[in-house]
Protein backbone atom coordinates (compact mmCIF):
# COMPACT_ATOMS: atom_id res chain seq x y z
CA UNK A 1 0.00 0.00 0.00
CA UNK A 2 3.02 2.34 1.14
CA UNK A 3 4.57 1.74 -2.48
CA UNK A 4 1.43 2.34 -4.19
CA UNK A 5 0.51 5.44 -2.10
CA UNK A 6 4.37 6.59 -3.28
CA UNK A 7 3.67 5.88 -6.77
CA UNK A 8 0.68 7.86 -7.16
CA UNK A 9 2.36 10.89 -5.16
CA UNK A 10 5.62 10.89 -8.13
CA UNK A 11 3.18 10.72 -10.67
CA UNK A 12 1.34 13.99 -9.21
CA UNK A 13 -2.05 11.68 -8.38
CA UNK A 14 -2.58 13.59 -5.24
CA UNK A 15 -5.96 12.24 -4.86
CA UNK A 16 -4.80 8.14 -5.21
CA UNK A 17 -2.24 8.84 -3.36
CA UNK A 18 -3.96 10.40 -0.39
CA UNK A 19 -6.84 7.43 -0.31
CA UNK A 20 -3.63 5.35 -0.53
CA UNK A 21 -2.30 6.84 2.80
CA UNK A 22 -5.70 7.28 4.73
CA UNK A 23 -6.14 3.41 4.34
CA UNK A 24 -2.47 3.46 5.73
CA UNK A 25 -3.57 5.42 8.30
CA UNK A 26 -6.45 3.29 9.27
CA UNK A 27 -4.16 0.10 10.24
CA UNK A 28 -0.79 2.07 11.20
CA UNK A 29 -1.96 4.67 14.03
CA UNK A 30 1.10 5.08 15.69
CA UNK A 31 3.65 5.70 12.62
CA UNK A 32 3.47 10.20 13.25
CA UNK A 33 5.17 10.05 9.00
CA UNK A 34 1.48 8.85 7.89
CA UNK A 35 -0.46 11.24 8.68
CA UNK A 36 2.20 14.01 8.10
CA UNK A 37 2.66 12.24 4.50
CA UNK A 38 -1.20 13.19 4.68
CA UNK A 39 -0.52 16.58 5.62
CA UNK A 40 1.16 17.27 3.04
CA UNK A 41 -0.85 16.39 0.51
CA UNK A 42 -3.47 18.24 1.93
CA UNK A 43 -1.79 20.93 1.63
CA UNK A 44 -0.81 20.54 -1.73
CA UNK A 45 -4.47 19.76 -2.78
CA UNK A 46 -5.07 23.43 -1.16
CA UNK A 47 -6.85 22.07 1.95
CA UNK A 48 -5.22 23.99 4.45
CA UNK A 49 -7.84 22.80 7.35
CA UNK A 50 -7.38 19.19 6.50
CA UNK A 51 -3.40 19.28 6.18
CA UNK A 52 -3.63 21.31 9.85
CA UNK A 53 -5.57 18.35 10.92
CA UNK A 54 -3.21 16.05 9.71
CA UNK A 55 -0.21 17.37 11.07
CA UNK A 56 -1.11 18.19 14.41
CA UNK A 57 -1.89 14.74 14.79
CA UNK A 58 1.64 14.09 13.84
CA UNK A 59 2.54 16.50 15.83
CA UNK A 60 0.43 14.60 18.78
CA UNK A 61 2.34 11.14 18.02
CA UNK A 62 6.02 12.68 18.12
CA UNK A 63 5.34 14.62 21.72
CA UNK A 64 3.98 11.60 22.63
CA UNK A 65 6.82 9.24 21.45
CA UNK A 66 9.47 11.77 23.59
CA UNK A 67 10.51 13.00 19.61
CA UNK A 68 10.27 16.65 20.51
CA UNK A 69 12.38 18.14 17.86
CA UNK A 70 10.57 16.52 14.93
CA UNK A 71 7.37 17.64 17.20
CA UNK A 72 8.92 21.39 16.83
CA UNK A 73 9.03 21.14 13.24
CA UNK A 74 5.71 19.81 12.33
CA UNK A 75 4.41 22.77 15.12
CA UNK A 76 6.18 25.20 12.90
CA UNK A 77 4.67 23.33 9.40
CA UNK A 78 1.24 24.12 11.51
CA UNK A 79 1.73 27.95 11.75
CA UNK A 80 3.13 28.10 8.43
CA UNK A 81 0.03 26.83 7.17
CA UNK A 82 -2.13 28.57 9.36
CA UNK A 83 -0.74 31.21 11.25
CA UNK A 84 -3.89 31.46 13.46
CA UNK A 85 -3.19 27.47 15.08
CA UNK A 86 -1.32 29.43 18.05
CA UNK A 87 -2.84 27.11 20.25
CA UNK A 88 -0.30 24.02 19.12
CA UNK A 89 2.07 25.03 21.38
CA UNK A 90 0.94 25.28 24.71
CA UNK A 91 -0.71 21.78 23.54
CA UNK A 92 2.73 20.22 22.55
CA UNK A 93 4.35 21.40 25.64
CA UNK A 94 1.61 19.60 27.60
CA UNK A 95 1.65 16.51 25.75
CA UNK A 96 5.82 16.12 25.90
CA UNK A 97 5.65 17.03 29.84
CA UNK A 98 2.86 14.94 30.50
CA UNK A 99 5.32 12.07 28.81
CA UNK A 100 7.81 12.87 32.05
CA UNK A 101 9.96 14.78 29.66
CA UNK A 102 10.97 18.79 30.39
CA UNK A 103 9.55 19.87 33.64
CA UNK A 104 6.73 20.94 35.07
CA UNK A 105 6.13 24.86 36.36
CA UNK A 106 4.80 25.46 39.53
CA UNK A 107 1.22 25.11 39.90
CA UNK A 108 -1.27 23.27 37.83
CA UNK A 109 -1.11 23.39 34.55
CA UNK A 110 -4.38 23.02 32.58
CA UNK A 111 -5.16 20.98 29.53
CA UNK A 112 -4.72 22.28 26.38
CA UNK A 113 -7.68 22.76 23.57
CA UNK A 114 -7.57 19.07 21.73
CA UNK A 115 -7.25 18.84 18.09
CA UNK A 116 -10.01 17.58 15.97
CA UNK A 117 -8.49 14.51 14.96
CA UNK A 118 -8.38 11.54 17.94
CA UNK A 119 -5.51 11.30 19.81
CA UNK A 120 -3.61 8.46 21.60
CA UNK A 121 -3.88 8.10 25.34
CA UNK A 122 -1.07 9.31 27.14
CA UNK A 123 1.27 6.49 28.18
CA UNK A 124 2.86 6.50 32.07
CA UNK A 125 6.91 5.75 31.26
CA UNK A 126 9.44 8.46 30.63
CA UNK A 127 11.43 8.25 27.41
CA UNK A 128 15.29 9.42 26.62
CA UNK A 129 15.71 12.80 27.25
CA UNK A 130 17.03 15.45 24.44
CA UNK A 131 19.56 17.75 25.56
CA UNK A 132 18.54 21.40 26.25
CA UNK A 133 14.51 21.24 25.43
CA UNK A 134 14.49 18.45 28.08
CA UNK A 135 15.50 21.09 30.78
CA UNK A 136 12.89 23.26 29.67
CA UNK A 137 9.95 24.10 31.92
CA UNK A 138 6.52 24.26 29.96
CA UNK A 139 6.20 27.74 29.56
CA UNK A 140 9.79 28.35 28.94
CA UNK A 141 9.11 25.20 26.01
CA UNK A 142 6.30 27.51 24.64
CA UNK A 143 8.44 30.31 24.29
CA UNK A 144 10.91 28.38 22.69
CA UNK A 145 8.55 26.45 20.40
CA UNK A 146 7.42 30.47 19.33
CA UNK A 147 10.73 31.48 18.58
CA UNK A 148 12.83 28.69 16.74
CA UNK A 149 12.99 28.96 13.04
CA UNK A 150 12.08 25.97 11.07
CA UNK A 151 13.68 25.65 7.86
CA UNK A 152 14.13 23.10 4.85
CA UNK A 153 17.11 22.83 2.75
CA UNK A 154 17.24 21.40 -0.61
CA UNK A 155 20.88 18.60 -1.18
CA UNK A 156 23.72 21.03 -1.63
CA UNK A 157 22.31 24.15 0.15
CA UNK A 158 25.08 25.35 2.77
CA UNK A 159 23.74 26.35 6.58
CA UNK A 160 26.42 28.32 6.32
CA UNK A 161 30.14 29.28 5.56
CA UNK A 162 33.33 28.90 7.34
CA UNK A 163 33.72 32.52 9.03
CA UNK A 164 29.96 33.64 8.80
CA UNK A 165 29.12 34.38 12.74
CA UNK A 166 28.46 31.85 15.35
CA UNK A 167 24.85 33.26 16.30
CA UNK A 168 22.23 30.43 16.18
CA UNK A 169 22.57 26.58 17.76
CA UNK A 170 21.13 24.07 14.95
CA UNK A 171 19.45 20.50 15.25
CA UNK A 172 18.51 18.28 12.47
CA UNK A 173 14.67 17.30 12.51
CA UNK A 174 15.10 15.23 9.00
CA UNK A 175 17.66 15.11 6.50
CA UNK A 176 21.72 14.83 7.30
CA UNK A 177 24.10 17.47 6.71
CA UNK A 178 27.83 17.28 6.16
CA UNK A 179 30.67 19.55 8.00
CA UNK A 180 33.11 20.90 5.56
CA UNK A 181 36.76 21.89 6.14
CA UNK A 182 39.65 23.09 3.97
CA UNK A 183 42.37 21.20 3.36
CA UNK A 184 46.17 23.63 3.68
CA UNK A 185 46.14 23.26 -0.09
CA UNK A 186 42.62 24.72 -0.17
CA UNK A 187 41.15 21.92 -1.40
CA UNK A 188 37.40 20.81 0.68
CA UNK A 189 36.96 17.83 3.46
CA UNK A 190 33.98 16.20 5.05
CA UNK A 191 34.97 16.53 8.32
CA UNK A 192 31.90 14.74 9.92
CA UNK A 193 28.26 13.78 9.07
CA UNK A 194 25.24 14.45 11.41
CA UNK A 195 22.01 13.17 10.95
CA UNK A 196 18.40 13.62 12.42
CA UNK A 197 18.62 14.38 15.99
CA UNK A 198 22.11 15.77 16.18
CA UNK A 199 23.16 19.26 17.22
CA UNK A 200 25.65 21.67 15.77
CA UNK A 201 26.62 25.52 15.73
CA UNK A 202 27.18 25.76 19.26
CA UNK A 203 30.74 25.90 19.71
CA UNK A 204 30.65 28.55 17.74
CA UNK A 205 27.27 29.97 19.40
CA UNK A 206 28.94 30.10 23.01
CA UNK A 207 32.17 31.12 22.49
CA UNK A 208 30.75 34.26 20.04
CA UNK A 209 32.79 33.61 17.88
CA UNK A 210 33.03 33.21 13.95
CA UNK A 211 32.09 29.61 11.86
CA UNK A 212 35.49 27.37 11.83
CA UNK A 213 33.70 25.05 8.97
CA UNK A 214 31.12 25.41 6.64
CA UNK A 215 27.68 22.85 6.89
CA UNK A 216 25.77 21.57 4.35
CA UNK A 217 22.98 19.70 3.74
CA UNK A 218 23.13 16.28 1.90
CA UNK A 219 19.87 15.55 1.16
CA UNK A 220 16.63 17.54 1.66
CA UNK A 221 16.61 18.94 4.85
CA UNK A 222 14.33 20.05 7.87
CA UNK A 223 16.51 22.18 10.87
CA UNK A 224 15.35 23.84 13.91
CA UNK A 225 17.55 27.05 14.08
CA UNK A 226 17.24 28.74 17.80
CA UNK A 227 19.14 32.35 17.42
CA UNK A 228 21.25 34.10 20.08
CA UNK A 229 18.90 37.26 19.93
CA UNK A 230 15.34 35.40 20.87
CA UNK A 231 17.41 33.23 23.39
CA UNK A 232 18.35 36.49 24.97
CA UNK A 233 14.25 38.04 24.85
CA UNK A 234 13.33 34.11 26.43
CA UNK A 235 15.84 34.66 29.38
CA UNK A 236 14.68 38.13 29.87
CA UNK A 237 11.06 36.50 30.45
CA UNK A 238 12.80 33.22 31.97
CA UNK A 239 15.69 33.84 34.17
CA UNK A 240 16.33 30.49 34.62
CA UNK A 241 17.02 29.52 31.15
CA UNK A 242 20.19 30.72 31.58
CA UNK A 243 21.34 27.63 33.74
CA UNK A 244 19.71 25.41 31.31
CA UNK A 245 21.95 26.78 28.65
CA UNK A 246 25.29 26.60 31.39
CA UNK A 247 23.93 22.98 31.10
CA UNK A 248 23.71 22.44 27.60
CA UNK A 249 27.05 23.72 27.23
CA UNK A 250 28.66 21.79 29.82
CA UNK A 251 27.41 18.68 27.70
CA UNK A 252 27.29 19.75 24.02
CA UNK A 253 31.00 21.37 24.62
CA UNK A 254 32.74 21.11 27.21
CA UNK A 255 32.34 16.98 27.26
CA UNK A 256 33.59 16.99 23.55
CA UNK A 257 36.66 19.15 24.69
CA UNK A 258 36.98 16.92 27.90
CA UNK A 259 36.90 14.02 25.85
CA UNK A 260 39.29 15.10 23.30
CA UNK A 261 41.58 16.71 25.80
CA UNK A 262 45.11 14.48 26.58
CA UNK A 263 44.69 14.82 30.11
CA UNK A 264 40.83 13.75 30.32
CA UNK A 265 40.74 11.48 27.44
CA UNK A 266 41.12 8.04 29.80
CA UNK A 267 38.07 9.10 31.83
CA UNK A 268 34.72 7.14 31.35
CA UNK A 269 31.66 9.29 29.91
CA UNK A 270 30.34 8.60 33.62
CA UNK A 271 33.29 10.22 35.42
CA UNK A 272 33.49 12.97 32.78
CA UNK A 273 29.48 13.28 33.72
CA UNK A 274 30.59 13.97 37.39
CA UNK A 275 33.25 16.21 36.99
CA UNK A 276 30.70 18.30 34.76
CA UNK A 277 27.91 18.42 37.25
CA UNK A 278 30.58 20.37 39.69
CA UNK A 279 32.65 22.43 37.58
CA UNK A 280 31.57 26.49 37.85
CA UNK A 281 32.02 29.53 35.20
CA UNK A 282 33.52 32.28 35.69
CA UNK A 283 33.87 35.84 34.36
CA UNK A 284 36.72 38.09 33.50
CA UNK A 285 36.80 41.71 32.66
CA UNK A 286 38.99 42.36 29.54
CA UNK A 287 42.72 43.71 31.30
CA UNK A 288 41.68 41.30 34.19
CA UNK A 289 44.42 38.86 35.33
CA UNK A 290 42.86 35.41 35.42
CA UNK A 291 45.45 33.84 37.35
CA UNK A 292 49.15 36.06 38.61
CA UNK A 293 52.59 34.33 38.94
CA UNK A 294 54.09 33.88 41.73
CA UNK A 295 50.18 32.58 43.57
CA UNK A 296 49.09 29.44 44.72
CA UNK A 297 47.43 27.73 41.94
CA UNK A 298 44.29 25.61 43.14
CA UNK A 299 42.44 25.46 40.08
CA UNK A 300 42.40 25.02 36.05
CA UNK A 301 40.50 26.59 33.49
CA UNK A 302 39.14 26.20 29.92
CA UNK A 303 38.14 28.98 27.99
CA UNK A 304 34.44 29.21 27.36
CA UNK A 305 35.01 32.60 24.75
CA UNK A 306 37.18 35.53 24.80
CA UNK A 307 41.08 35.65 24.49
CA UNK A 308 43.84 35.44 26.90
CA UNK A 309 47.75 35.84 26.97
CA UNK A 310 50.11 34.21 28.98
CA UNK A 311 53.12 36.15 30.22
CA UNK A 312 56.04 36.26 32.48
CA UNK A 313 58.61 38.90 33.05
CA UNK A 314 62.11 38.91 31.76
CA UNK A 315 64.85 40.99 33.72
CA UNK A 316 66.04 42.37 30.62
CA UNK A 317 63.23 42.60 28.30
CA UNK A 318 60.65 43.08 30.63
CA UNK A 319 56.97 41.47 30.13
CA UNK A 320 57.40 38.34 27.51
CA UNK A 321 54.29 37.18 26.13
CA UNK A 322 54.69 33.08 25.60
CA UNK A 323 51.29 32.30 23.99
CA UNK A 324 47.72 33.89 23.29
CA UNK A 325 45.36 31.20 23.90
CA UNK A 326 41.21 31.13 23.20
CA UNK A 327 38.00 28.92 23.40
CA UNK A 328 38.83 25.29 23.84
CA UNK A 329 42.50 25.87 25.21
CA UNK A 330 43.33 25.17 29.04
CA UNK A 331 45.58 26.60 30.90
CA UNK A 332 46.82 26.47 34.89
CA UNK A 333 47.12 22.66 35.22
CA UNK A 334 50.71 23.01 36.05
CA UNK A 335 50.70 24.73 39.45
CA UNK A 336 47.67 22.94 40.27
CA UNK A 337 48.88 19.31 39.99
CA UNK A 338 52.47 20.23 41.20
CA UNK A 339 51.25 22.53 43.93
CA UNK A 340 53.66 25.02 43.00
CA UNK A 341 53.62 28.67 42.91
CA UNK A 342 52.38 30.09 39.75
CA UNK A 343 54.68 30.28 36.89
CA UNK A 344 52.95 32.96 34.36
CA UNK A 345 50.64 34.91 34.38
CA UNK A 346 47.34 34.93 32.42
CA UNK A 347 45.90 38.13 31.60
CA UNK A 348 42.15 38.65 29.38
CA UNK A 349 42.45 40.23 26.43
CA UNK A 350 38.78 40.92 25.82
CA UNK A 351 36.05 40.17 27.77
CA UNK A 352 36.18 35.89 28.95
CA UNK A 353 34.35 33.52 30.07
CA UNK A 354 36.28 30.07 31.68
CA UNK A 355 35.05 27.10 32.95
CA UNK A 356 36.80 26.29 36.21
CA UNK A 357 37.94 22.98 37.76
CA UNK A 358 38.90 23.01 41.30
CA UNK A 359 41.83 21.21 42.86
CA UNK A 360 39.89 18.16 44.07
CA UNK A 361 38.45 17.26 41.13
CA UNK A 362 41.88 16.76 38.52
CA UNK A 363 43.67 15.68 41.88
CA UNK A 364 40.83 12.75 41.66
CA UNK A 365 41.59 12.45 38.02
CA UNK A 366 45.24 11.30 38.37
CA UNK A 367 44.99 9.45 41.26
CA UNK A 368 42.15 6.96 39.25
CA UNK A 369 43.98 7.25 36.12
CA UNK A 370 47.52 7.15 36.67
CA UNK A 371 48.00 7.62 32.76
CA UNK A 372 47.07 11.15 32.99
CA UNK A 373 50.01 11.97 35.17
CA UNK A 374 52.38 10.86 32.51
CA UNK A 375 50.39 13.75 29.80
CA UNK A 376 50.50 16.47 32.99
CA UNK A 377 54.45 15.85 32.78
CA UNK A 378 55.33 16.28 29.58
CA UNK A 379 52.90 18.80 29.27
CA UNK A 380 54.87 20.93 32.37
CA UNK A 381 58.15 20.36 30.99
CA UNK A 382 57.15 21.63 27.53
CA UNK A 383 55.83 25.01 29.18
CA UNK A 384 58.01 25.57 32.50
CA UNK A 385 60.97 25.08 29.30
CA UNK A 386 59.54 27.85 27.53
CA UNK A 387 59.43 29.69 30.78
CA UNK A 388 62.74 29.07 31.85
CA UNK A 389 64.52 29.85 28.42
CA UNK A 390 62.44 33.06 28.84
CA UNK A 391 64.28 34.00 32.22
CA UNK A 392 67.42 32.58 30.93
CA UNK A 393 67.17 30.05 34.48
CA UNK A 394 68.91 26.52 33.72
CA UNK A 395 66.08 23.43 32.97
CA UNK A 396 68.03 21.09 35.16
CA UNK A 397 66.67 20.84 38.74
CA UNK A 398 64.04 23.00 38.05
CA UNK A 399 61.50 20.76 37.73
CA UNK A 400 62.27 18.96 40.79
Amino acid sequence: MKEKAEICLSKGKLKDALTAYEEIGRHIVKDARVPLRIGDIHKRLGDSRAAVDSYRLAADIFARQGFIVKAIAVCKMILDTDPSQDDVQRRLAWLYSKRGLGTEESGAAKKPETSRRPSLKVGEEKLPRTPLFSDFRRGELIDMVRKVQYHILSPGAFVFHEGAPGDSIYVISSGMVEIIGSTGEGDEMVLATLKEGDFFGEFGFFAHSRRRSAVRATVVTGLLEIRKGDLNEIIKRHPRVSRVLVDFYKERVVDRLMAFSPVFRPLTQEDRRAILDRLTIDRFAAGTNVVNEAERGDKMYLIKSGRVYVWTENKGEGRVILAELEDGDFFGEIALTTARPRIATVTAITDTEVVTFSEPMVRGVVKKYPGTKKVLQQVMKDRIGDILRVKDLPLAGSLV
